[in-house]
């Protein structure tokens, strides 16, 4: 699910004998931030923006055209550069958009086509960041917490998001494929929305929990977003410390290798033809929802590695599960506890994979969906 957004002013008139600002033509890669028309986190994603433009003025922008889309409604928004020049970052408005609702894969279509078009980089390489409230797999109207101040694919209810089945389309379709995605949401490092992804990205970076309002320290880290490849040591290492000193320590983050997903759907596909999961070790899971103590009383969100412990008895299959755990998440990192606004309860990380899966679920709020998934057609 997704919409977006960006309020942004153009650049100045400058002085005829005044060196002209012009954008990188010569760049290797794109970068779109997409923000949604989301009321709930305008402060928190005015911070974000504040925060990228604060690191450009520091390190610059090296060989990236930067772009960012704001809705200033569900359905308008503008289309904005970043250009750094002269120790400052110099906005200048690409494209103003009217009728143009968000919340449907052929307006993210015409999006991704319009920056291929305006922001074209000369080494053809493109990312893209996504900032607003998450909810994983779960398809828009299934269930939307409307109490929450955290990311999410998409708006503020439940008929103003986008599915990630759209986005992936809505890429394909435009014929852009991404060396990484960033969720600045909650929820996305899942099983089942890498699987998703996995032909239109290279990379995932997201959080299998929930990310506090203030999101990505882009601040500490964002310079490390554009490199080619991106330096995801050094954007582990700043997301880490930046929340272990945050007033609400609670952070988890991981890097997951979307080339990878298939070689891991293809081996527990063998697994679950061979074993059926205990129900009696639900408990004993690792999650990261706060689901719990409400909703039916049943997680949704639980550690893949840990699912994969405790549902494989084989050790050789075991092993090889492992093995591609590591070679799927090769990044990650997290904070001694996750926190759910779900509950108003942190939790304690016993184990972290950084990548959950939802099939061990029996909350009856997910459940009907979980098997209309790409992850779970793939896996059973």
């Amino acid at each position: 699910m997704l919409c977006v957004a960006v309020v942004l002013t153009t650049a100045s008139c400058k002085d005829d004998d005044e060196t002209p600002i012009v954008p990188n033509y010569l760049a290797t890669q794109t970068i779109l931030v997409v923000q949604p028309h989301t009321p709930t986190l305008a402060r928190a994603l005015q911070q974000n923006r504040d925060d990228i433009k604060a690191n450009i003025k520091t390190h610059g922008l090296g060989n990236t055209r930067l772009v960012v889309y704001q809705g200033q409604s569900n359905t308008s928004g503008t289309l904005t550069e970043y250009i750094y020049a002269n120790g400052t970052v110099i906005e200048q408005t690409l494209k103003s958009y009217q009728d143009f609702p968000m919340l449907n894969k052929e307006s993210m279509t015409t999006l991704l086509r319009d920056v291929q078009q305006l922001a074209h980089p000369y080494g053809g390489h493109y990312s893209l960041i996504v900032g607003c409230h998450g909810m994983g797999w779960v398809p828009y109207g299934t269930y939307y917490p409307n109490r929450r101040i955290a990311k999410f694919i998409g708006g503020e209810t439940s008929t103003t998001n986008m599915e990630t089945a759209d986005l992936a389309t809505a890429m394909a379709d435009a014929g852009m494929h991404t060396d990484y995605i960033l969720f600045d949401d909650c929820y996305m490092a899942c099983a089942e929305v890498a699987y998703e992804l996995k032909d239109v990205t290279d990379y995932l970076l997201a959080s299998p929990a929930e990310i506090m309002a203030y999101g990505m320290p882009y601040s500490d880290l964002f310079h490390f977003l554009t490199t080619t490849p991106p330096d995801f040591d050094n954007i582990m290492t700043a997301f880490n410390s930046f929340y272990s000193r945050y007033d609400m320590p609670y952070g988890t983050y991981s890097v997951i290798d979307c080339r990878e997903i298939g070689r891991l759907a293809f081996l527990m596909k063998t697994i679950n033809s061979r074993f059926t999961f205990d129900r009696a070790q639900e408990p004993l899971l690792q999650a990261y929802d706060g689901f719990s103590q409400n909703h039916a009383s049943k997680h949704a969100f639980y550690d893949l590695g840990d699912y994969i412990e405790k549902l494989c008895t084989d050790a050789d299959l075991r092993s090889q599960a492992h093995d591609l755990l590591q070679r799927l998440v090769p990044h990650k990192t997290h904070t001694a506890y996750y926190y759910s606004k779900f509950d108003g309860l942190d939790h304690f990380i016993n184990t972290y994979s950084g990548i959950t899966v939802s099939d061990p679920t029996t909350n009856t709020l997910f459940q009907p969906a979980l098997q209309t998934t790409a992850w779970w057609q793939a896996t059973h």
